[in-house]
Order: structure tokens, then sequence, then C-alpha cells
């Protein structure tokens, strides 16, 4: 079987012509918020730089500054990701069944696979 590239991107686009209002509102509630709020809410990662003459003790302090960020930003990051990829089971449900679910339907099957998604 030989794939044709410009017939995928074809029809994805007469998919998402037909159905960019739906589309746009799932993308954006569960895909495009998320990061955002990451970006605005969320600080920067402290930038790590090991250099062969630091001690441990200065090895020791930054591993406490990235640990103290992670405590205290990682659940921002964890709560981003649930929900992309939620959003992401629940466009696939809605394109990728062959019954066309509507979307309390698609997003039930995501809450369905959510936990066998994340275990891959």
């Amino acid at each position: 079987m030989k794939l044709n590239v410009i017939r995928v991107l074809n029809d994805a686009w007469a998919l998402f012509r037909g159905d960019a209002d739906l589309l746009i509102r799932i993308a954006s509630v569960f895909m495009f918020i998320p990061q955002l709020a990451l970006l605005l809410i969320v600080p920067p990662m402290p930038s790590i730089v090991l250099t062969a003459d630091m001690t441990e003790t200065e090895q020791r302090a930054l591993a406490q500054v990235l640990a103290d960020w992670i405590a205290a930003n990682g659940g921002w990051h964890l709560a981003a990701t649930i929900l992309v990829q939620f959003g992401t089971l629940a466009l696939l449900a809605l394109y990728l069944r062959r019954d066309r679910p509507d979307v309390r339907t698609a997003m039930a099957g995501a809450v369905a696979r959510f936990p066998a998604s994340c275990s891959q």
C-alpha cells in the first residue's frame, strides 16, 4: 500500500473545514489554554549549569533549587499534561471512531481510555 501524502493532507483539511468550530473549541480548551497558562503562571525553570570546579556543596545547593522549583510548579505541569492528553484522546475519538460519536460520547471514551494511555 502506497501512502499518498497530498491525499492525506487534503482529507485532513476537508475534515477540519467540516468541523472547524468544534475542533477549535475542543483544541483551545484542552490544548491551547493549558499551555498558555503554563507560560503565563509558572516561572521558568532555573538554569542548571554544572562546572568541573563546583564543590559538592554547590552541586547540592543547585539540586535543591531545582527540587524546590519542581515541588512548587510540578503540579501545574502535571495538570496541563493531563488536560492536553484528555483533549487529544477526545479529538481522536471524534475522528477515528467509525460511528462518529457526539462530543459527550467522545469525552466519555477519552475518560475510559485515559488510564491506558498514561501507562504506555
